[in-house]
């Protein structure tokens, strides 16, 4: 009980801090991406090589972080989101820790539902673009889409187009 408290107040102080103006100057290039993935969706890993493929970058430097148990899809992907790696009073540890340390030039919140946790990383993990979807907290995206997140060549589609209109691509 107590501890959720914690959560809670760290996550929504997260949240709610003054998002910094994102200036992506003409250098800017998308080189690594980590995707923020809800397990349930049960996206297939052959997805995220499609696309590293569509992004011009090689599949080694698109990290999966999914928010599920692990036993579901364990077999697919090596980075899982571990509660235990939340302190009590709600500072990130480990390779939790590591991960929102780690600056990229492109995150994907592969999730369209609120979830405390999924929200807090993904405002706390460091980088210059985030692309997410309507049903998730607005706050941490910068480019937002409004369909189905199971819809993955909808997705690779329109994120190439929007990226290609930003002259990132």
């Amino acid at each position: 009980m107590l501890k959720s408290f914690w959560h809670r107040r760290a996550a929504n102080k997260s949240l709610n801090a003054t998002v910094e103006e994102k200036r992506l100057n003409q250098s800017f290039t998308i080189k690594r991406v980590r995707v923020l993935l809800d397990g349930s969706l049960e996206i297939p890993e052959a997805f995220f090589t499609r696309l590293s493929k569509a992004l011009g970058i090689a599949p080694v430097n698109v990290h999966i972080f999914v928010f599920s148990p692990r036993s579901a899809i364990e077999k697919q992907y090596e980075h899982f989101f571990d509660i235990e790696e939340v302190t009590y009073f709600g500072n990130f540890q480990g390779e939790l820790a590591l991960m929102c340390a780690k600056e990229v030039d492109l995150q994907i919140h592969f999730f369209s539902r609120k979830s405390r946790y999924m929200s807090w990383i993904a405002s706390t993990a460091k980088n210059k673009l985030s692309v997410g979807f309507s049903g998730a907290d607005q706050r941490i995206n910068d480019l937002v889409f409004d369909f189905d997140p199971k819809e993955t060549d909808t997705f690779l589609t329109e994120l190439v187009k929007y990226l290609t209109i930003l002259e990132k691509l």
